[in-house]
């Protein structure tokens, strides 16, 4: 699931070039994250802060590892994954972050930002997505997770392993999302 989103992305950073995406009306949930979002712009931002070790084990319901750090920094993409303690669960969490100031130059130049790669994601993704309101500027749930736009932070969480049911892991990642807005609050 989390290698598809990656594919995702990375296509979407080959292949659109300049783009950018509708503006939409955000609700008064998400109005406040605007101002949330403003007062990040510039700071690099640590998946695994966003969601914490203790986060990922409340979410994942049952102990996880220490979060494994990670970076695909031909598109400027930070990853935080938590797998379950038990190696026999295949449960896991995974946060991504696509932030401006880890995409690299070449990528910017072409007018591509983490908002720009969001709408033209949610675009792409069209096909039985679930606009969420309330979390972020944006969110939406799709195949590969929950997709979160916060200001200029373009961040995906994935859950994983074990739980089959649609509407539980809808919460779960939309517990998730709550977790990030709060952390990034801090």
């Amino acid at each position: 699931m989390s290698k598809k989103f990656l594919c995702v992305l990375i296509c979407t950073f080959l292949l659109i070039s300049g783009c950018s995406g509708d503006k939409t009306e955000s609700d008064r949930a998400g109005q406040g994250t605007q101002t949330l979002g403003h007062a990040l712009a510039g700071k690099v931002l640590d998946p695994c802060e966003l969601l914490t070790m203790t986060d990922a084990q409340s979410l994942v319901g049952e102990p996880v590892n220490e979060g494994k750090r990670d970076e695909q920094p031909a598109v400027g993409m930070k990853k935080c994954l938590y797998d379950s303690s038990n190696t026999d669960s295949g449960k896991f969490l995974q946060i991504t972050v696509l932030q401006p100031e880890t995409m690299p130059d070449a990528i910017r130049k072409t007018g591509q930002t983490p908002k720009s790669i969001f709408a033209a994601t949610k675009k792409m993704l069209a096909e039985g997505r679930v606009d969420l309101t309330g979390l972020g500027d944006e969110a939406f749930l799709s195949s590969g997770g929950l997709h979160l736009l916060v200001g200029e932070y373009y961040i995906t969480i994935g859950i994983g392993g074990g739980n089959t049911n649609r509407d539980a892991i809808r919460g779960q990642l939309e517990e998730a999302a709550r977790s990030v807005l709060r952390n990034l609050a801090r």
